[in-house]
């Protein structure tokens, strides 16, 4: 262990400042400088020192969550007695704010922007429902809520006053705490104290969601559509989901049934494992969710991975591009041009003719199958596409996880149509499935240009 703990005079100001150095907790961050050493600030993307985590122990990591939900709770009071004194309430009703919330609950966060289609109140979608488990003295249950609305989305600013309505009522003022002026100052404390991050947007309207990650990083677990950065980050154990991919018709029907899926979730899954405890009070179920929450997620979404792979992909690729496609008076860049152009005018013209493969119920481990696809390409040539088995683990059906990407190379041509065969590797145990698609391709690079994927 002293290889890993011992101390450096200093480290990089670039990283210092990064996501996650920026946002992490005393703490954690003490933690983790104890047991994946130093070098988590520093290389923050390196899934090896992250895979140390697992040898925190449970009751060192929930005795300092455990603090921060108790800052937490002691920030929020003071914070909502400001806000009654500030909005002019009386003295008997301000002082119940001494009163709100327990250090000892399980508390559901939700921090962000009061957009329509972040639905802010759906868990509030049947009020009878979710008081019977905010209510629950054996299991005790909060929700602290924060964020702001444009001043011109009135939309937004009536799901605040409703929620603020709600925090009234003689049966939640306990348990249901709105905290205005959301600001950074805030979010360290809601990032750092909370047990679950809820985030329940209207699919697939979320862009990333990037509090989430805030969160994670803590140890606090999303709660979340697969929707925005948690359709990659959700992996089937590090967190809850909340309903599917699949879209309902209409509004209302979309919040009610993913409103219930909270409601069943809450109170079959995350309430028994919160509340299920060792004899020295220790969750060790939640803690293991915790830890293995940081180890898939804290690797994969901070700054420092975000631009070391924006510069690799992109930057240097793109300053490479130039000085190739500039030569000549910019004639590669003309051809590359007209061809894009060209590949845009036919892309739709491509169509799956059929699909084969050799898989027969179960398969072992280390065995192959074999795909084959028939396609009709129109008038664009084989040498412009890049045919691609896309395959991994199937959650609910329908979304795929830990994929794996492979290859299909041109074996033959019957007629207008094309076989591709590829093969995929079976290394994994559990329910697994694939899907193929068809990207551009120009001179063997494929090509990533909106619009432009061919799913079967």
């Amino acid at each position: 262990m002293d290889q890993f703990t011992k101390k450096r005079s200093s480290y990089n100001a670039y990283n210092k400042w990064g996501h996650t150095n920026t946002w992490i907790s005393n703490e954690i961050s003490d933690l983790f400088d104890r047991y994946l050493g130093e070098a988590w600030r520093d290389e923050p993307a390196d899934h090896t020192i992250w895979n140390r985590v697992i040898h925190i122990p449970d009751a060192e990591i929930w005795r300092g969550h455990e603090r921060r939900r108790e800052r937490l709770v002691t920030f929020a009071r003071s914070r909502l007695r400001q806000q009654l004194e500030r909005n002019g309430a009386t003295r008997k009703i301000i002082n119940l704010s001494d009163d709100v919330l327990d250090p000892e609950a399980l508390t559901i966060g939700f921090a962000r922007r009061f957009a329509s289609y972040k639905r802010g109140n759906l868990v509030f979608k049947d009020l009878d429902r979710i008081k019977k488990i905010l209510t629950n003295k054996e299991f005790p249950v909060q929700i602290i809520i924060a964020g702001k609305a444009h001043p011109q989305d009135d939309i937004g600013k009536r799901i605040i006053q409703n929620i603020i309505s709600l925090s009234k009522d003689p049966d939640l003022e306990r348990k249901v705490v709105f905290l205005e002026e959301y600001d950074v100052n805030v979010a360290h404390y809601l990032v750092q104290g909370f047990d679950i991050w809820l985030n329940n947007p209207l699919m697939p309207e979320e862009a990333s969601g990037t509090s989430g990650m805030k969160a994670a990083v803590n140890g606090v677990l999303n709660f979340s559509v697969l929707d925005g950065w948690r359709c990659e980050g959700y992996n089937g154990s590090n967190g809850w989901t909340i309903g599917s991919i699949k879209r309902y018709p209409g509004r209302d029907y979309q919040d009610l049934v993913e409103s219930r899926d909270i409601y069943e979730i809450l109170e079959n899954e995350i309430i028994p494992l919160f509340f299920t405890r060792g004899q020295d009070g220790v969750p060790r179920g939640w803690t293991q969710k915790m830890k293995f929450s940081m180890q898939t997620l804290g690797p994969v979404f901070n700054t420092n991975r975000m631009i070391e792979e924006y510069t690799k992909k992109f930057y240097i690729s793109t300053a490479l591009e130039y000085t190739k496609y500039k030569k000549d008076n910019y004639e590669p860049a003309k051809k590359k041009s007209e061809w894009i152009k060209n590949i845009y005018n036919k892309w739709n013209t491509i169509e799956f003719i059929s699909t084969s493969d050799n898989i027969f119920n179960e398969m072992k481990i280390s065995s192959e199958i074999t795909v084959q696809a028939k396609v009709y390409l129109g008038d664009i040539s084989s040498n412009d596409v890049n045919m691609q088995i896309y395959s991994g683990y199937i959650h609910d059906g329908q979304s795929v996880s830990e994929p794996s990407i492979g290859i299909m190379n041109l074996v033959s041509k019957e007629g207008d149509n094309y076989i591709f065969e590829g093969k995929i590797l079976i290394d994994k145990v559990g329910k697994c499935g694939y899907t193929l698609h068809i990207l551009p391709q120009y001179e063997g690079e494929v090509q990533i240009l909106p619009g432009l994927i061919k799913w079967i």
